[in-house]
């Protein structure tokens, strides 16, 4: 079941999306695959994307948080 969390432990591979207005990301559409990559804050933080999709005219990016500090 799906749920919207306030915090999530780096390193844990709890699966989790980032939802955004704009990336840089291609979200799976039309028979094409999404990107994978990563999201950089500061270098405080590592989200490692495993997928992205369309909802609503945002980009949700899903994926894992592989260190924050």
């Amino acid at each position: 079941m799906a749920k919207f969390v306030n915090s999530v432990e780096a390193g844990s591979d709890a699966y989790f999306g980032v939802l955004l207005d704009k990336t840089n990301f291609y979200a799976e559409q039309g028979g094409q695959t999404y990107d994978v990559g990563k999201l950089t804050l500061d270098g405080k933080m590592d989200f490692a994307v495993e997928n992205v999709q369309l909802f609503g005219g945002y980009a949700l990016h899903i994926g894992y948080l592989k260190y924050a500090v």
